[in-house]
């Protein structure tokens, strides 16, 4: 009988907790400031990548004001981020840009056909899409790497 009632308490609570209401707090504007930085660098991967894969399929010059629209967009909604204030770390779009950028020359390196590679001792050559260059990554004086990078 106590098995039974021990079965029984156990259900009851299991089916409280289940119809128990999650409770989350507001969004602090931390958490927004730093949503809305991650929003303005994802548009702005987007947005470039956007450019390249027009140039490429039009098989045409890359537009530089498409890239520098894209830029500008970033800027603005950066700064709009900072402006509304309780961002945890501030003036820091520089930084966020230069991950943006690197890992644009990684996509792009990666997705170009043929990629630089080493051509000589030491040094990188090669083709790279449109508004890129081919460049070495060194290590300790070596070059361990080539990659199209994002001029």
């Amino acid at each position: 009988m106590l098995a039974v009632y021990r079965v029984i308490i156990t259900g009851v609570l299991a089916a409280a907790l289940v119809t128990v209401p999650s409770v989350r707090a507001e969004t602090t504007l931390a958490e927004k400031c730093a949503q809305a930085k991650q929003k303005a660098a994802a548009k702005k991967l987007s947005s470039k990548l956007k450019c390249y894969a027009k140039a490429a399929k039009q098989d045409a010059a890359l537009d530089i004001e498409c890239l520098d629209k894209a830029e500008e967009q970033f800027n603005e909604a950066f700064a709009k981020a900072e402006a509304v204030g309780g961002c945890v770390t501030t003036n820091n779009a520089a930084s966020v840009e230069n991950g943006v950028d690197t890992f644009l020359s990684y996509l792009l390196s990666a997705t170009s056909s043929p990629p630089c590679s080493m051509q000589f001792f030491n040094l990188c050559g090669g083709s790279c899409p449109l508004g890129t260059t081919c460049r070495g990554l060194y290590s300790g004086g070596f070059l361990i790497a080539c990659q199209c990078e994002v001029f």
